[in-house]
């Protein structure tokens, strides 16, 4: 029997709704794949050339491969294949917009879709008639457990305290790796480095062109406090997650030194 009258067969046998899923499991797997081309090409094309555009191409290959199994009706590849789009939205770096949520909830269907055809297919009930609006809805079902999973995990994540000092001490080393210290903030005042002691972040400045001990502790406390409230009050680190600031004024021999906290942002 030929490939084509084996088509002929399923396409009388198989359920068009059936037929319907599993052609959809393929084609959003292809189309994740050509999206995915698309955004690398963008990215090096305009001088990204990281990690990621080549971890993509990765997912690309991997994701072709899963479309074809798909096509031949292979369950297991439906099921990697939609774990594979469950595992890169949970990592993925988190962008609310209408249009990504849009996108989401399409290929989460396609690929939900693509598991309830091929396991249907491969069940003894393949051969009868089946409501649309039954596989519609189961397939609406496995789509929206993998949302509410990918949702759950993304807000354990974002709500996670090793998560926010991580990503904190990334700021800071990608700060320091692109050479951001020392930088002169004014004529009198120049930042040498900003450094995480525990859970207090010190900022150590050289005062130049004038004498530490001329300027007031009142001016020095009313520019670190305004420094503090402005870029750290606003946010979580400070309120929620406990991390004290402390700004240290040095010439020679000379310091001066304010600290601040989440007792500060409630003034």
């Amino acid at each position: 029997m030929t490939d084509t009258d084996v088509k002929i067969v399923e396409e009388n046998t198989v359920p068009k709704a059936i037929n319907r899923l599993i052609k959809n499991g393929w084609t959003g797997a292809v189309a994740s794949a050509l999206i995915t081309v698309a955004l690398d090409v963008y990215f090096w094309t305009s001088g990204v050339r990281n990690l990621l555009v080549y971890f993509n191409l990765i997912y690309v290959f991997v994701t072709c491969g899963l479309a074809y199994g798909i096509y031949r009706r292979s369950r297991v590849c439906a099921v990697l294949m939609l774990l594979l789009f469950v595992l890169d939205k949970v990592y993925a770096p988190v962008t609310y917009s209408s249009g990504n949520i849009v996108f989401f909830v399409m290929f989460m269907m396609f690929f939900s879709g693509g598991v309830v055809g091929t396991f249907w297919y491969h069940s003894k009930a393949r051969s009868q008639d089946v409501s649309s609006t039954k596989v519609l809805l189961l397939t609406a079902l496995c789509a929206a457990v993998c949302i509410g999973f990918v949702a759950g995990v993304k807000y354990l994540m974002t709500d996670s305290p090793q998560k926010a000092w991580h990503e904190f001490h990334q700021q800071l080393d990608t700060a320091r790796a692109k050479g951001s210290f020392p930088v002169r903030l004014d004529y009198y005042t120049v930042l040498q480095n900003a450094e995480l002691n525990d859970k207090t972040l010190i900022y150590t400045y050289t005062i130049e062109n004038t004498r530490l001990a001329d300027i007031t502790d009142a001016q020095l406390e009313t520019q670190s406090r305004t420094n503090f409230t402005g870029a750290y009050c606003a946010g979580n680190m400070v309120k929620k997650y406990g991390l004290q600031v402390e700004y240290v004024y040095t010439q020679g021999l000379t310091e001066k030194s304010y600290s601040y906290n989440k007792n500060d942002c409630m003034n």
